[in-house]
Order: structure tokens, then C-alpha cells, then sequence
């Protein structure tokens, strides 16, 4: 909402615009750098599961995620939930199907 405001030909400050939303501007700023860090620390993510699938093809997701909470994610400083990891596998494709499933 912010953004579209700012857009229009009235010219409105931001410190204006954040008062009467009821947010600061560093609140603001945030806002705008959050979805690109988050698109990066996916990308790397991807990267280390691919690795980590390349070398053992059938790991599955359980085993992916103590792989990368155990040190990866951690010495980067990344924070990744269980979910967060599962949906990312599973939003490119990256599950491995249950040999029960499977048979």
C-alpha cells in the first residue's frame, strides 16, 4: 500500500506514509530487503541438496534436513525450519517417493 501511494502523481514522504500505517521506516526497508534474502538463502539450500543428492540419490527428506540443521545451514547462519525445507523440496520437484509408494 505504501509503494502504490509513493507511485502516485501527489508526492507523500515516506516518513508521512509510514506514520499513518503505523510503521517505522526501518520497518519499511525490511519490508523491501526480506524477499530477495529469502530467495537467496533458497537458492543456496537447492544448491546443497543437489550436492548432497548427487552423492547419495535416494536420501530422503528426513535425512536432508538433519544433514543441513547439523552444520550447513548453521555456519552460514541461516534459519530453515523443518517445513520451510519440505516445502522448498517439494515446491521443485525434489522428493524422493517411499519404496512402498513406489512398488
Amino acid at each position: 500500500m505504501i509503494g502504490e501511494l509513493r507511485g502516485t502523481r501527489i508526492h507523500y514522504s515516506l516518513d508521512n506514509l509510514c506514520a499513518a500505517f503505523g510503521y517505522t521506516r526501518q520497518a519499511w526497508y525490511n519490508h523491501l530487503k526480506r524477499p530477495q534474502l529469502q530467495v537467496f538463502q533458497e537458492h543456496i539450500v537447492l544448491e546443497r541438496i543437489k550436492e548432497i543428492r548427487r552423492e547419495l540419490p535416494k536420501t530422503g527428506y528426513i535425512k536432508l534436513c538433519k544433514e543441513l540443521n547439523n552444520g550447513f545451514l548453521k555456519t552460514l547462519g541461516i534459519s530453515m525450519g523443518r517445513d520451510a525445507i519440505f516445502d522448498l523440496v517439494r515446491a521443485n520437484g525434489m522428493l524422493v517417493k517411499n519404496k512402498t509408494e513406489a512398488a
